[in-house]
């Protein structure tokens, strides 16, 4: 007995209704929120309050090379930069925020 196969073409059926058009402006401002929250949350690691548990890490994590060692020497200066290095990541996220709200926010309601 012979095998049939079937030689019709999948259906590619259109949409019913049309994709959502989004112009740049409004794809700039998505992409801007969502950079200024992944500063805030990145920064978030390095927050102050965390110091203790961020030198630790690091001082395994490097334990035995010479960062290791400079990190044990001068811990003041190490949480000082790490310190630092939130306060500026955290405010360059809000700026980010800030900018995303100025120009409309990440979701502008269109009136029909």
């Amino acid at each position: 007995m012979p095998a049939t196969t079937s030689t019709s073409a999948p259906s590619t059926s259109t949409p019913s209704t049309p994709l959502p058009t989004f112009d740049r402006a409004e794809v700039d401002v998505v992409a801007t929120e969502r950079r200024g929250l992944l500063w805030v949350f990145g920064s978030f690691v390095l927050c102050p309050c965390h110091l203790p548990l961020t030198l630790g890490v690091l001082a395994t994590v490097l334990g035995g090379t010479s960062l290791g060692a400079l990190l044990r020497d001068h811990a003041w200066v190490a949480g000082t930069v790490i310190t630092l290095t939130w306060l500026l990541g955290t405010a360059y996220g809000f700026r980010l925020l800030r900018r995303a709200q100025r120009t409309g926010g990440a979701c502008p309601v269109r009136e029909p």
